[in-house]
C-alpha cells in the first residue's frame, strides 16, 4: 500500500500557527503524504499571508485556490464560500487525498468541509465543539456535523462535540 495522503487546507494565517506541528509530523512520517493546499485569506497580503511562512518552515504547497471576493460583508462571505466549494472540488478531485483536514470555524473553512463532504472523503475538523456566540458558532457546529474525526481543544468543547 502507498502512503496515504493527507490533505490539510489552510483558510487563514492563524489557522497555520495551529496546526503547524502537526504539518511537520505529518511531513516527516514514512507512510504519510502531506497535501497542502492554501485558500482564502491565507494567501493575502493584507491579512498576513500565511504562504512565505509555509516555504520559509519548509513545507511545499500542493495548490492554492483563491476565492475571497472583495466587501467584507455577509453576502461576500457566502459568495466566498460558495466559490471556495468548486475550486476545492476541483483540487481535491486532482489530489485526491484519503482525508482533508480543515482547521477552525471561519466562512471560508465550511467550502472545505462541504467540498470534502460531497466528496466522500473522510474529513477531519480541527478546534469544533467551541462557543462564541457568532455566525462562526454555527459555521463550526455545521463543520462538526460534516467531519467523521473531531480534534477539539477542551474539555467543554469535547462535551459538545460528543
Amino acid at each position: 500500500m502507498g502512503k496515504r495522503k493527507i490533505c490539510v487546507v489552510i483558510t487563514a494565517r492563524p489557522s497555520y500557527s495551529r496546526i503547524k506541528t502537526a504539518l511537520e509530523a505529518i511531513n516527516e512520517h514514512p507512510d504519510l503524504e502531506l497535501q497542502l493546499v492554501v485558500a482564502a485569506s491565507a494567501l493575502l497580503d493584507r491579512y498576513g499571508s500565511a504562504v512565505n511562512y509555509m516555504l520559509k518552515d519548509g513545507f511545499e504547497i500542493s495548490a492554492k485556490v483563491f476565492n475571497i471576493l472583495e466587501g467584507e460583508n455577509l453576502t461576500a462571505a457566502a459568495k466566498t464560500t460558495g466559490i471556495g466549494i468548486l475550486e476545492l472540488s476541483t483540487v481535491f478531485d486532482n489530489l485526491s487525498p484519503d482525508i482533508v483536514v480543515t482547521v477552525a470555524d471561519r466562512f471560508e473553512t465550511m467550502a472545505t468541509a462541504i467540498a470534502a463532504s460531497y466528496m466522500n472523503i473522510p474529513l477531519a475538523h480541527i478546534q469544533g465543539g467551541e462557543v462564541t456566540g457568532n455566525i462562526d458558532e454555527k459555521v463550526r457546529h455545521s463543520i462538526t456535523k460534516l467531519a467523521d474525526y473531531h480534534f477539539v481543544a477542551s474539555q467543554g468543547a469535547y462535551d459538545r462535540v460528543v
